[in-house]
């Protein structure tokens, strides 16, 4: 039994981990064994009463004793366990003593005790509760910015196809003389726009253009279309400067919606407003009204530079700016 012990303590100091089932159940197993072992012994070496003499009956409570001691040692704590003295069947004191076996089995089970409690240096790394909810948090947020993204990139090129889209309707007409009016006025078509007032140099324009709209329900359709898409992106596009400012990709998302918005502004400044002298950027909030009129002049002073020499003086004022 102690080979064997001697054995499974080998076997067992070679593997990674020494906390399994399947090791606990085997150290079970060889404690039992223990147990069996020196209990048959005891039941086996014990004569009849009949046939032995006291000199005899003493010698072989004693033995008795030695051999069920390593029983009561693993029933109990084998550092608390003391000899205690009591009265076995023929009358004699049993003092306790300890095995082999019993020492071997203490040490391999304080040593897989150890094990299964490891240093902090053998614990895997955790991640502290409190970083996990902020990197959750933070996932969630980034879903909600995506998402606000796409949505105010959707409501922009409506807006512009919706703009766009007025060139197809009987407004057409109008818009093509107001471009005309623009390119023979210092004011460009800002100042064309600002005069279609009643009283103004192109007042006549107005008029026609306030005809094409109540006359025509297509046209008048595609204008409210594209004056509620304008607004949705005016709602949504000043909250963006916010998300862009923090985002890994912050330079390409600014640059694409920085476009988007001077091509809008550009559309949208070429249109008159239902208000007499004033375009459809007029309409607007103030602060999506500054993102787009920063859009369109930035545009401007890039293709201004790109020209060159053949550019014209300057670029024209902003749309709306007039007052």
């Amino acid at each position: 039994m102690v080979r064997s012990i001697r054995e499974f303590a080998a076997e067992l100091a070679a593997q990674p981990k020494q906390d399994t089932p399947i090791i606990t159940s085997a150290i079970e197993n060889l404690e039992n064994k223990v147990r069996l072992a020196a209990r048959v012994e005891a039941v086996s070496n014990a004569p009849g009463p009949e046939s032995v003499n006291p000199t005899q009956q003493k010698a072989n409570v004693q033995e008795r004793a030695k051999t069920e001691a390593p029983v009561a040692a693993l029933e109990s704590k084998p550092s608390e366990r003391r000899p205690t003295h009591g009265n076995n069947q023929l009358g004699q004191p049993a003092v306790i003593q300890r095995s082999v076996a019993d020492t071997l089995m203490d040490a391999i089970r304080s040593a897989v005790r150890g094990v299964s409690q490891p240093t902090p240096g053998f614990e895997p790394p955790h991640t502290p509760m409190k970083e996990r909810i902020a990197a959750f948090e933070a996932r969630i947020q980034t879903e909600k910015e995506d998402k606000l993204l796409a949505r105010a990139e959707t409501s922009g090129r409506a807006a512009l196809e919706s703009l766009q889209g007025l060139q197809n309707t009987a407004a057409a007409s109008v818009l093509s003389r107001i471009d005309d009016a623009a390119r023979n006025n210092p004011g460009g078509v800002e100042a064309v726009l600002s005069e279609m007032r009643p009283g103004g140099r192109f007042a006549d324009l107005r008029t026609q253009f306030n005809a094409a709209l109540n006359l025509e329900h297509a046209a008048s359709a595609a204008y409210d279309k594209a004056a509620a898409s304008l607004a949705r992106y005016g709602e949504q596009r000043p909250a963006l400067d916010a998300i862009l400012a923090k985002r890994a990709d912050a330079a390409n998302l600014s640059a694409k919606f920085e476009h988007l918005d001077a091509e809008i502004g550009e559309a949208a400044g070429r249109v008159p407003s239902r208000r007499d002298g004033k375009t459809m950027i007029d309409d607007l909030a103030k602060q999506i009204v500054e993102i787009l009129f920063k859009a369109v002049d930035s545009v401007r002073a890039v293709f201004s530079r790109n020209a060159g020499p053949s550019a014209s003086a300057g670029p024209s004022p902003s749309p709306g700016m007039s007052p």
